[in-house]
């Protein structure tokens, strides 16, 4: 590989990943995620099944954080 081929090139990566970018900035809004509280009570539901649904709640959201936090951090790398 030359140098040319592992340099950075901004406009290449923004044409590429710009699109992408937006599309999770219009589709995820923290914000809706944020007011979901999942308390031990909720985890410990008679009902195995409604007690799974909440521990995917945790799990999900922790992953929606973790990407949004992703997707953030190649936007701003993008704006420069």
């Amino acid at each position: 590989m030359s140098a040319d081929e592992l340099r950075f090139d901004r406009q290449k990566w923004t044409q590429k990943l710009g699109p992408l970018c937006q599309l999770w900035a219009n589709l995820y809004k923290r914000e809706a995620f944020e007011g979901l509280q999942v308390t031990q009570e909720h985890l410990n539901r008679p009902d195995p099944v409604e007690a799974f649904v909440y521990m995917e709640v945790v799990a999900v959201t922790s992953v929606l954080r973790r990407v949004d936090d992703s997707v953030k951090t190649i936007s701003k790398v993008l704006e420069g």
